[in-house]
């Protein structure tokens, strides 16, 4: 037989092979879409796994720069029979253990993920679960968008649910856009299906922005949902958390097709902490992380209780901080930071200034910058003062910045522990159960606000400055650099024993400085060689009949009550009951002259004064 002078099936061949090779060259130097098959095995580098759509072969390449990589986004793809120049349609069967694994550094030009994998029932239907695993010391770079797209599913269908994970212990860096849910699927008529994409890779950067596309169609009662999950390692984005409607989603349909769920809100979600077993960073470097949206929820811990925000813009500009329950683009409702706490680790860095918004007046009792375990702020300075938040600590605030507080109180259960910056109070209160300054400035507020150290204070290499306001120390106060006294009051007034240490060179002066125990047995005792003074324009006070200051020893005197030009120290009336005990020097300045009269023979201001004790203790026992 002869066809076009091929004169046998060999020559046919012939052929048919050139033209391939032909098709795969010029396949080289265009984009080509790769489907993912998991032929042989669930290396992303073996061509066996790969079925080009271009050649229409498989074990025809991998995907490259230019090209699309496809995993579970079409059901089949064609086996040619080249003896009879046909095709036959074969089913992409991919089971969790052909998933793709991504073993060596590749570069794809665009990933996408569909809706036909491995299927399981669960409690509201089935679910399809797809996953990307890339290894230890590698990085796959998609220079486009990474895409998961939705799932119509059926009328009456129970296809309704799809879970794509993203893991492994390497690098995933989408150059594009991350895409959750496409914009043009549509459900079908009556059916809400979710899209769930779950990351739990080491490293995951966005250099562009996640989109979150919730989808509706004509009839008005339905809605493709999607669901951004952080469950694992860092999600680092550089630009902004977007949400989009298309084509009129119907808001919490899926919770309403799948009674009694509740946990499927609005039209879709983006959760970070989603998992206990397993912390995770989400990494926020854009001066406006989100693009609010109504009825699209924002969550930046879910439960996980181990996870961290880091807000860490470069740039030298203001940076967003979202406080709780941050009201919505109609200000009537809010769907930010709806948990209890909205956070449970915060960091701060980058060269951006962090400018925490405003305490909200929408959703529960839950206000302000609220932090479930610790907050970690360094680089850019913290803003509390343009909105005045309130900001609540669950355990400790370690910071190494200038922070200026506003009106809003600040309280930390645990410890604060400043190191370097200036840590300027405002009129709001700081209340804590330890403070620790061991570099930079801890400098007081104007009041009415005031400071409470419920436990241990501790100024260690760093300046406490006071103001106007209040200080409260209930525990040990120790102090080895320069504590300088303001206007207000400090209160020594724990109800258990306190020990009172300065080793300064300069020692602790108070201007006003105020006593009060529950008990004799528990005094307050002061030691340390740079001691303790009281100015010369200041009041020492006792308060009840049950307190007790220990003043150093009988030979070492610990107390000071200075006088100079502008006045004497003055220790307020003791009440009954209540003791100074130790060694307390007291000074009286007196005013003398070094002008001397040659006319006279005298010196010109008076040089003689009759003194008195400064101190009556009781019956006066002998006079001199």
């Amino acid at each position: 037989m002869k066809t076009r002078g091929i004169n046998s099936k060999t020559g046919f061949l012939r052929l048919v092979f050139i033209v391939l090779i032909l098709l795969s060259a010029t396949t080289q130097l265009s984009a080509t879409t790769y489907d993912w098959i998991g032929g042989t095995s669930t290396v992303a580098s073996n061509a066996n796994n790969w079925y080009n759509e271009t050649t229409q072969l498989t074990n025809s390449g991998v995907p490259g720069l230019l090209d699309a990589a496809y995993i579970g986004v079409n059901p089949t793809y064609v086996v040619w029979t080249i003896y009879l120049v046909l095709g036959t349609n074969t089913n992409i069967n991919l089971t969790a253990a052909k998933m793709p694994v991504v073993t060596a550094n590749t570069t794809w030009g665009s990933l996408t993920f569909g809706y036909y994998g491995p299927q399981g029932t669960y409690t509201y239907g089935v679910n399809e679960a797809l996953s990307l695993s890339v290894n230890t010391g590698v990085t796959l770079t998609v220079s486009g968008n990474v895409t998961q797209n939705h799932n119509p599913s059926a009328t009456g269908s129970t296809f309704n649910y799809i879970a794509t994970t993203i893991s492994g212990a390497g690098t995933l860096l989408c150059q594009g856009n991350f895409l959750v849910g496409d914009a043009t699927t549509q459900p079908a008529h009556s059916v809400a299906s979710a899209t769930q994409v779950s990351i739990q890779i080491t490293q995951l950067t966005i250099t562009g922005n996640l989109v979150l596309n919730s989808n509706g169609n004509t009839t008005g009662n339905d809605i493709c949902y999607p669901w951004f999950s952080v469950e694992k390692g860092t999600t680092t984005l550089l630009k902004q958390i977007t949400f989009a409607k298309n084509n009129s989603p119907l808001a919490n349909a899926f919770d309403s097709y799948n009674p009694p769920l509740s946990t499927y809100p609005g039209y879709g979600k983006f959760t970070a902490d989603n998992t206990a077993s397993s912390p995770s960073t989400l990494e926020l470097k854009y001066k406006q992380p989100l693009v609010p949206a109504d009825q699209f929820y924002v969550y930046f811990t879910y439960g996980g209780n181990n996870g961290t925000v880091l807000y860490d813009d470069p740039t030298v500009e203001n940076q967003t901080i979202y406080t709780a329950n941050e009201p919505s683009v109609t200000t009537t409702t809010t769907y930010i930071n709806t948990t209890a706490p909205p956070y449970y680790n915060v960091t701060f860095s980058g060269s951006s200034t962090k400018l925490v918004d405003k305490n909200s007046t929408l959703g529960s009792t839950t206000q302000g910058l609220t932090v479930g375990n610790n907050f970690t702020t360094s680089g850019g300075a913290v803003n509390l003062n343009t909105n005045n938040p309130t900001v609540t600590v669950s355990n400790s605030w370690t910071n190494s910045c200038n922070v200026t507080q506003g009106s809003g109180n600040i309280t930390i259960t645990n410890a604060l522990q400043n190191s370097a910056g200036t840590f300027q109070l405002g009129t709001g209160s700081l209340t804590t159960a330890t403070l620790q300054n061991s570099g930079g400035t801890v400098a007081g507020g104007a009041g009415p606000g005031i400071v409470t150290v419920s436990g241990t204070f501790q100024n260690n290499g760093g300046i406490f400055q006071c103001n106007a306001e209040n200080d409260y120390f209930n525990g040990l106060y120790q102090n080895t650099s320069t504590f300088t006294a303001g206007t207000g009051t400090v209160y020594f007034n724990g109800s258990a024993a306190q020990t009172l240490s300065d080793l300064s060179v300069s020692g602790t002066q108070f201007n006003n400085v105020s006593f009060s125990g529950t008990s004799l047995a528990n005094p307050k005792t002061m030691s340390g060689s740079g001691g303790f003074a009281v100015s010369p324009t200041g009041v020492l006070s006792m308060v009840g009949a049950t307190t007790k200051l220990v003043a150093g020893t009988a030979t070492v005197a610990s107390l000071t009550l200075k006088s100079d030009t502008t006045g004497t120290a003055t220790v307020a009336n003791i009440p009954a009951g209540s003791v100074i005990t130790g060694f307390v020097t007291v000074q009286r300045f007196v005013q003398g002259s070094a002008t001397f009269s040659a006319v006279t023979h005298r010196w010109v201001a008076r040089n003689y004064r009759l003194m008195s004790s400064q101190v009556n203790e009781g019956a006066d026992a002998s006079t001199n």
